[in-house]
């Protein structure tokens, strides 16, 4: 009876033991199974986290290039169109030059051609006649009218010519063209004295006298 206890007792501790080796050996199996999985988890996203870390060189590059172009092409076009714009205006000018100066020598050859480009003439008047005249003007009636022009009294009768001494404002006025035909057509008298300048010792201009 006892040697029957005694086996029972050793075959289940034999068990027992086995059993538990089992277990440790399928527990050492899942730690292998597990740790395994951590260092392939761990090689793999190492290498993910390289190759998303690195950024790809040939990509980088392209949108560097496509920002520049992007920032290039704006400011070629405003220069390409300042410069034609510029070109444009000057080209203007160039032709509004060259048409006036046409434009003016065309003008200035078919005036003297039709004989209405003169040059100025000056119309000497006695001082103390156009002082009569600006006083009568001035009372109207009560001023006898100053008379004919008398412009005899600046010349000298044997040569024609001026005094000598003559000075302006004092002696003699200068007057336009239609100032003088004016007067010489409401009084008359004269003669008349036509000078280039406003000096009566200035040479007398060509062309015809009105009296």
């Amino acid at each position: 009876m006892i040697e029957g206890t005694e086996e029972r007792e050793a075959l289940t501790l034999t068990l027992t033991l086995t059993l538990d080796r089992r277990k440790e050996e399928r527990e050492a199996v899942v730690a292998a199974d597990k740790e395994r999985e951590v260092m392939n988890h761990h090689e793999h996203g190492g290498s993910s986290q390289t190759l998303c870390d690195k950024p790809n060189t040939l990509t980088l590059t392209l949108i560097l290039i496509l920002i520049l172009i992007l920032i290039l092409i704006p400011i070629l076009t405003l220069t390409l169109t300042l410069t034609l714009t510029l070109t444009h205006t000057l080209t203007l000018i160039l032709t509004l030059i060259l048409t006036l100066i046409l434009t003016l020598t065309l003008n200035g050859k078919a005036m003297i051609k039709a004989g209405r480009l003169r040059e100025i003439v000056w119309f000497i008047i006695d001082a103390n006649w156009l002082r009569s005249w600006k006083a009568f003007i001035a009372q109207g009636s009560e001023e006898d009218p100053p008379g004919p022009i008398a412009n005899a009294r600046l010349l000298d009768p044997k040569t024609g010519k001026a005094f000598a001494s003559l000075v302006s404002q004092k002696h003699y006025r200068c007057l336009g063209e239609l100032a003088w035909l004016a007067l010489f057509r409401a009084y008359g008298g004269g003669p008349e004295i036509r000078r280039v300048k406003p000096d009566i010792y200035s040479p007398t201009p060509r062309g015809r006298c009105h009296s």
